[in-house]
Parts: C-alpha cells; structure tokens; sequence
C-alpha cells in the first residue's frame, strides 16, 4: 500500500511538472506569435509604401519620358524651319506624330485617376507614417501638376513650330 502512495504520488508529480512545462511552452509559442505577428505587420506595411511609390515613379517617369520625346521632337522641328525646305511628307510624318503624343498624353490623364485612387485607398487602409504619407501626397499633388504643365507647354511648342513649318510651304 505505502508502495502504491509513493507510486501515486510520483505520478502526481510528474503530472504536475509536466502541466507546468506546458504552460511555459504556451507563453513561449504566444510571445513568438505575436513577435512574428509584428514582423508581418511591418512586412505589409513595407510592401503597400513601396507599392505606392512604385506606382507613382512609374507614372511620373512616364509623363517625364513623354515630355523628353516631345522636347526632341521640337528640337528637330526647329532644326527643320531653319535648314530645310517643306516637304509634305515630313509634314505629315511629323503631325501624325504630334496626335499620337497628344493620344498618349490624354490616355495617362485618364489612368491618373484609377492610380490615384489605388494610392489613396493604401494610404487610408494601411498604416504608413506621417512621413511616408506626406511623401507620397507630395508626389501626388506637386509633382503631377507639374509634369503635366510641362508637357502641356511642350506639346503648345511643338505645334507653333509644326504650324511654322507649314508656312514655309
């Protein structure tokens, strides 16, 4: 009898050791949960800004990519009304060419709104910084109207020398 006290209280024991064991490994498992629960957080947050910003650059370098083009293009117009005669042919290559940048320049407008729109919803689900969203409205609001400026007036260029190009005829 004494032996099978001692039996059960070894089990008892051990049990009790055991539970304890348990426990510290769910505080473990929890703390390490929640760790990369924060690392997850940071991660998506980390994507959505750099989504964004790509985004926006993407836009931008393409608006400034079209304002380089045009500007070229009004360079080598201009080369054309002071060294050459008309030719009717480069005149019709050369407003063919004005239509498709004012088709390409009208398609990114239009764009502007769904890539905003994108941008504005990360910004309101996700959990950037002050920062981070001051940057991104900066890129929006500035940097946009300006670049789009710049092409208006590119484009305003291209077709005064494409309209004195034609009066040479």
């Amino acid at each position: 009898m004494k032996k099978l006290f001692i039996v059960l209280i070894a089990i008892v024991g051990a049990i009790s050791v055991n539970a304890q064991e348990n426990v510290k490994k769910e505080k473990d498992l929890a703390v390490v949960v929640d760790s990369l629960t924060a690392k997850l957080n940071k991660l998506q947050n980390d994507y959505d800004y750099l989504y964004c910003t790509n985004e926006l650059n993407d836009f931008l370098n393409k608006l400034g990519q079209l304002k380089q083009d045009i500007s070229i293009d009004c360079n080598k117009l201009n080369n054309y009304i002071y060294n050459y005669k008309f030719e009717y042919s480069m005149y019709n290559a050369l407003k063919r060419n004005y239509d498709s940048y004012i088709n390409y320049f009208e398609t990114l407008k239009e764009g502007r709104d769904v890539r905003f729109g994108n941008i504005y919803l990360k910004i309101l689900v996700s959990d950037f910084n002050d920062l981070q969203i001051k940057y991104l409205k900066q890129l929006m609001e500035n940097e946009y109207p300006s670049a789009i400026n710049s092409i208006e007036t590119g484009l305003n260029l291209y077709k005064l020398y494409l309209d004195e190009y034609k009066k040479k005829w």
